[in-house]
């Protein structure tokens, strides 16, 4: 075949593309990530009965390390939950990232809550608000069990857009410093202080001025505090290797030529501050691609995935919320151009 060139489609293209090119879900090659810890359960006896989870059974799990986790609901869905929030600690900026993926409808909020009782009382909340299809994030805090109020001081940001909100699925992200200054109103989390975390699976009504209404269910709440902080000092206390620059990986590792199942290249052009990938993947009416991530991890990043199909490179940019199918950034947030693709032999070249 010969070489391709397209710029990057609209949402609406790429979808249809998508359709009918359908590329087999074949994942990447495999990379080094963190192993899970054990997990923290939920709804102990001992907490506060207006915080109590909403199902009986054996209770849901966190998922994850000091640095990282994950919370889903219903316990063991994979990617169809009711509920899905994962954190990950940057300890470069001394910030948590936050991702949320929730179904709720459209005149509605979702969020997160921090507790050092486990209960509404005194809690520390970040809220998302889906009005009028429009997103907003707030700071919130609670000193009762009546409606939480805003905060004189939001500390709670996104770096780049909040999220979407499409088809009854919120996803958003969002950041905040562990450490936020705000004693009053804030959860101060530092490597000795943890607190209960509090997730409103079902969310709640939005006023006709916007404001919340009264979470329609109990939230669900940890047993035992999380506590959030460093992963860099491993199981034996030596300090893991700094990281080596390079721009190229291949797998399996060392492999030569047709040897290799996945090869990715990238260089950095200083002068047009740009970075030109290519990827070349062995397997032929599949999709390949890259991702990009602070600490390995699947949330919070950023996500390339494509494929050659009638002589033409079409490649999406998405970006990954948690553990689950990242999802495609709007249409004029597609970062990628220049792009080009073939196929050589039994590789796909992008």
């Amino acid at each position: 075949m010969t070489d391709g060139l397209q710029t990057v489609a609209p949402k609406s293209t790429i979808k249809q593309l998508i359709a009918e090119t359908r590329p087999t879900t074949t994942p990447f090659a495999p990379t080094t990530k963190r192993t899970s810890a054990a997990a923290t359960t939920f709804v102990a006896a001992n907490i506060d009965d207006e915080i109590r989870a909403e199902a009986s059974g054996p209770p849901s799990e966190v998922i994850g390390d000091l640095c990282f986790g994950e919370w889903r609901w219903p316990r063991d869905c994979r990617s169809n939950c009711d509920y899905r929030l994962s954190w990950n600690f940057a300890e470069a900026s001394d910030e948590i990232e936050f991702s949320l993926e929730t179904k709720i409808s459209s005149n509605w909020w979702s969020g997160i809550g921090f507790s050092k009782t486990g209960t509404m009382k005194d809690a520390d909340l970040i809220v998302v608000k889906s009005f009028g299809g429009v997103l907003s994030l707030h700071d919130m805090s609670s000193t009762s069990y009546d409606t939480p109020k805003e905060d004189a001081i939001k500390n709670v940001y996104t770096p780049t857009v909040i999220g979407t909100h499409v088809n009854g699925i919120l996803r958003a992200q969002f950041t905040r410093k562990r450490n936020t200054g705000d004693i009053n109103n804030d959860a101060i989390f530092t490597d000795n202080d943890c607190f209960h975390f509090l997730f409103p699976v079902s969310g709640g009504r939005l006023n006709a001025q916007g404001d919340i209404l009264k979470h329609s269910n109990t939230p669900h709440v940890t047993s035992q505090k999380v506590c959030i902080k460093s992963c860099e000092i491993n199981a034996s206390g030596e300090q893991e290797a700094e990281p080596t620059c390079n721009n190229e990986f291949k797998f399996p590792d060392n492999c030569k030529g047709n040897e290799c199942d996945y090869i990715a290249r990238w260089n950095y052009n200083e002068t047009r501050d740009e970075v030109r990938f290519e990827v070349k993947s062995k397997g032929v009416g599949r999709w390949t691609g890259l991702g990009i991530s602070k600490d390995g991890a699947m949330a919070n990043s950023d996500i390339y995935t494509g494929w050659v199909y009638n002589g033409k490179a079409y490649v999406v940019d998405r970006f990954a919320y948690g553990r689950q199918l990242p999802a495609i950034d709007p249409a004029d947030r597609q970062d990628l151009y220049d792009i080009g693709g073939k196929i050589e032999d039994d590789y796909q070249v992008i």
